[in-house]
């Protein structure tokens, strides 16, 4: 009986495409943002999604520097977020806010999410919700009580968050329709999503100015 026609030497194409049925290429996204402060251009926020095999990977990197009369604020931040079934599965962060350095890593760990932040250890719930806010959390914990976590502290905190309403808003030159929430409890947070959960606003006071990021670009 003659498996492979043509002899042995199809064998090695053939497994190459027999390896190759179900893997699907990974899908891969960027998303530039705008940084605003009290209405001034103050830096840039780079985001990178990867998805592969129901598995989403989001790097992100920030940088921000904002410049008063007497005072000066710098700001850093790089942290990659591993997310499946809208549950949060590793992440690792660092960030030097103004000088003050903090490291963050954590990992899902079966019904708990550990945490180390700075050298300490901690745990939380595997539906906790980063302060990234680069996607919504899972429509069933929008309504209630949200666990959180800082990305740049790995503090844990709660929150609240109310649906406001739709909104007609210009993200990357155009015109489009977007989705109003307010998160509130231990943050005080607006954000506007688009009809496919990304986030193409934040806007929040640090230390009494406001601060805004803006979606300016997607590509890939």
């Amino acid at each position: 009986m003659v498996l492979f026609p043509g002899g042995w030497r199809w064998v090695p194409t053939l497994l190459v495409l027999l390896l190759g049925i179900g893997q699907a290429a990974a899908e891969t996204e960027v998303r530039d943002f705008k940084v605003m402060v009290d209405d001034k251009d103050a830096g840039a926020y780079h985001m990178t999604l990867t998805e592969k095999d129901g598995v989403v990977t989001m790097t992100g990197a920030a940088r921000v520097k904002v410049s008063y009369v007497v005072v000066s604020y710098k700001y850093d931040y790089a942290g990659t977020e591993t997310w499946k079934d809208g549950r949060l599965q590793a992440f690792r962060s660092s960030c030097n806010d103004d000088g003050k350095k903090h490291e963050v890593s954590a990992y899902i760990d079966g019904k708990d999410l550990r945490v180390k932040a700075d050298g300490k250890d901690s745990k939380t719930s595997v539906d906790t919700w980063l302060t990234s806010y680069w996607h919504l959390p899972d429509a069933t914990l929008r309504k209630g009580g949200l666990s959180l976590m800082d990305a740049d502290t790995g503090k844990l905190m709660t929150g609240k968050l109310g649906y406001i309403g739709k909104e007609t808003m210009t993200v990357g030159g155009k015109e489009q329709f977007c989705f109003h929430y307010r998160l509130t409890g231990d943050v005080s947070v607006e954000l506007w999503y688009d009809g496919s959960d990304r986030l193409v606003r934040q806007e929040w006071k640090e230390d009494g100015h406001k601060t805004v990021l803006l979606l300016d670009r997607v590509g890939k």
